[in-house]
């Protein structure tokens, strides 16, 4: 009898694990996703929903970019007053990472990085736009997804920015190597098409206050801080945060509030507090066009 039981037993845990296995994997782990991993691309949607029920010339996601140049086929050279030397097609109908295509249910926008090449305290892996972009698990991003130019690449794209002649532009922000300066960036409030052009981001001058507060070299916090300020000058350029508080240097919420857009890092002592998120009345209240 004993040993009727012990075999009943033994079946009923083989079944348990086997059960088990079979769940998926997320339902198992409740930890947050590795941020330097990009989320899953989400399936597009009903095929052609935004095409079929909006106007072509319409703007559904409200980013400049009209419901005909989002929808199937996207924006590829062939496009009228398009130029850029290669294609962005339309989400609707592409599989691949989010990045290279167009959305008409989303916002997009197009940002022209401009580095200092070998010089550059900006990597390239991972996403220097990382507080900007919804690519991650971040519940504050600010809701766009970035499009990002170099504009040293042999087909250099956007003449004066413009994505599309007479439409939308694209916002440049340029690595500086000044460390004469006491901002860590600056950049002209606005939006992409009626804004003033190029904002600046100092990471020398970042890269040198950050060691003559610690001592030595230290990548790790200076890298999130130009990615900050990035984020930072960028908000800027879409119209983010429309009070103006002198005592807070301008167009910022006041520091130490842990957002993108306060008016400065939190330095206390040797810790500094990057943000890496937008406060939630900058989430949606942003202007592309």
């Amino acid at each position: 009898m004993k040993n009727r039981k012990n075999a009943k037993l033994n079946i009923a845990l083989v079944l348990l694990l086997v059960v088990l296995l079979m769940l998926p994997t997320q339902a198992l782990s409740k930890g947050k996703p590795n941020r330097d991993q990009p989320l899953p691309e989400p399936p597009p949607g009903p095929p052609g929903s935004v095409c079929e029920a909006e106007p072509p010339d319409g703007d559904f996601d409200d980013d400049g970019f009209t419901n005909q140049q989002e929808c199937p086929p996207g924006l590829d050279t062939q496009a009228p007053n398009y130029t850029a030397a290669f294609d962005y097609p339309s989400c609707i109908d592409y599989q691949g990472d989010r990045e290279y295509c167009l959305d008409p249910e989303n916002k997009d926008i197009f940002v022209m990085l401009v580095t200092l090449g070998p010089n550059s305290l900006i990597p390239a892996d991972p996403d220097p736009l990382r507080y900007v972009n919804c690519r991650y698990d971040d519940p504050n991003c600010l809701g766009i997804t970035t499009h990002v130019i170099h504009p040293n690449d042999p087909d250099q794209p956007f003449p004066d920015r413009s994505v599309i002649v007479g439409g939308p532009k694209a916002v440049r922000v340029t690595e500086s190597p000044d460390i004469n300066v006491e901002q860590f960036g600056q950049a002209w409030r606005g939006t992409p098409t009626t804004g003033q052009d190029d904002a600046k981001v100092y990471t020398y001058r970042i890269r040198d206050f950050v060691n003559s507060k610690l001592g030595g070299d230290h990548p790790e916090v200076y890298v999130p801080h130009i990615w900050h300020t990035i984020a930072h000058e960028i908000g800027h350029m879409v119209n983010l945060w429309t009070k103006y508080t002198a005592r807070y240097g301008g167009w910022h919420l006041r520091a130490r509030t842990g957002k993108i857009m306060e008016e400065s890092v939190k330095v206390q002592g040797t810790t500094f507090f990057i943000s890496d998120q937008y406060d939630d009345s900058s989430i949606g209240g942003f202007a592309l066009h």
